[in-house]
C-alpha cells in the first residue's frame, strides 16, 4: 500500500492510473492536477495536431517567436506568467523537443474526470486537493467540481498561482504526511 501524489501533468498520470491501484493506495494527493479542467490552451491532449504542428514551424525560427510574445505581452494581451512559460518552455531546442514530445505522450493519458470522482467517492479513498487562486493553467473551480457530494476529499486553495511548489504547500504536505 502506498499514497499517490501528482502535480500538474503527474496529476494527470496519477489520475489515470488511479483505476488500476485503487486498491493498494491508502490517500491521493492532487496539486493542481491537469485533466479535470484544464483551461483549453493548455489542455495538450486536446490540442489538434494541426496546431502543434502550426507551432514547430513558427518555432523552426524562434527569434520570431520570442518577438511575438514580448509584443503581446507588452500590448498586456499576454498575462506575464503566460510569456514566462512559453519563454521557458520554448527557449532552448532541447525544451521545445521535451515540450513537442509531451504533447505527442500526453495525447495517451485521457480519463473521465466523472469516473475519478466515483472511484474516490466508492473507495471512501482519503483525497487532498491542492489549487492556486490565481492559476492560469488549472481552473480551482475543478477542485470544488470534484469535492461535491464526496465526502472523503478535502481541498486546499493557496494564494497562489500554477507553480504552487513553495514553503506553504510543504508545510500543508508536511502536516498531512506526519
Amino acid at each position: 500500500h502506498f499514497d499517490l501524489m501528482g502535480y500538474s501533468m503527474g496529476g494527470r498520470v496519477a489520475q489515470m492510473i488511479l483505476p488500476d491501484l485503487i486498491q493498494q493506495i491508502e490517500h491521493l494527493y492532487l496539486i493542481a492536477p491537469d485533466g479535470i479542467a484544464t483551461i483549453l490552451m493548455f489542455d495538450f491532449a486536446r490540442i489538434p495536431i494541426f496546431t502543434r504542428q502550426w507551432l514547430q514551424a513558427l518555432l523552426a525560427k524562434p527569434d520570431r517567436f520570442f518577438k511575438l510574445i514580448h509584443f503581446l505581452k507588452r500590448k498586456g494581451w499576454l498575462t506575464p506568467f503566460l510569456h514566462d512559460f512559453a519563454y521557458h518552455h520554448f527557449r532552448t531546442p532541447e525544451r521545445r523537443q521535451r515540450l513537442f514530445g509531451s504533447w505527442a505522450s500526453v495525447q495517451q493519458f485521457r480519463f473521465v474526470p466523472q469516473r475519478i470522482k466515483d472511484l474516490i467517492r466508492d473507495h471512501q479513498l482519503p483525497t487532498d486537493l491542492y489549487f492556486g487562486v490565481r492559476d492560469e493553467v488549472i481552473k480551482p473551480s475543478a477542485g470544488e467540481w470534484l469535492c461535491n457530494g464526496v465526502s472523503d476529499i478535502h481541498l486546499h486553495l493557496l494564494d497562489e498561482e500554477h507553480l504552487l511548489l513553495d514553503q506553504e504547500l510543504n508545510s500543508l504536505l508536511t502536516q498531512q504526511l506526519s
